[in-house]
C-alpha cells in the first residue's frame, strides 16, 4: 500500500482471480518488481492513517498525541518519493509496530508492512514459515 494505491488495489483483484500457477507466479513477479520502485511520500502517508484506523479507539490521548505528532513530522517532508524511509517516516512506522504490540490485530501481524523489507514474500503455513521464491511455481 505504501508503493502506491493503486497496485495495492490490483494486486489484490488479481490475487483473488487468480485460477492456475501461471496466474499466481505473474502476480509473484509484480510484487517483486513493485517491491523495487520507491515509496510515494502520500501512499505513505495515507498507509499510516490506514493502520491508524485499526488503534484509534483503543489508544490512550497521550499515545493518540505521539501518533499525531510523528505523523505530521513525516508529514511535513517535501519528497515526493524515496527509495528508503527518512527518519521521520521511519519514527511514524516504529511506532505503529508498537501499538501494533500493545493492541494486537492478526490482519495487520500477517502484514508485510511490518516485516523487514527482504521479508515481504515469507507465508506462514501451519505455523511453520516459508520464504516463497519462483521455485515454488512449477507452471
Amino acid at each position: 500500500m505504501a508503493k502506491g494505491y493503486r497496485f495495492y488495489k490490483d494486486i489484490q483483484i488479481s490475487l483473488r482471480e487468480a485460477e492456475n500457477c501461471r496466474e499466481y507466479l505473474d502476480v509473484y513477479l509484480e510484487i517483486k518488481k513493485q517491491k523495487e520502485l520507491p515509496f510515494s511520500h502520500g501512499d505513505f502517508l495515507n498507509t499510516c492513517e490506514h493502520i491508524w484506523g485499526y488503534f484509534k479507539h483503543k489508544t490512550t490521548e497521550s499515545e493518540k498525541e505521539q501518533f499525531f505528532t510523528l505523523f505530521n513530522h513525516a508529514r511535513s517532508l517535501t519528497a515526493a518519493s524515496y527509495t528508503y524511509f527518512p527518519p521521520e517516516c521511519r519514527k511514524c512506522a516504529a511506532y505503529l509496530a508498537y501499538l501494533l504490540e500493545l493492541y494486537p490485530v492478526s490482519y495487520l501481524k500477517e502484514s508485510s508492512v511490518f516485516l523487514p523489507e527482504n521479508k515481504w514474500n515469507v507465508i506462514k503455513i501451519n505455523n511453520e514459515y516459508i520464504t516463497v521464491t519462483r521455485r515454488h511455481f512449477s507452471c
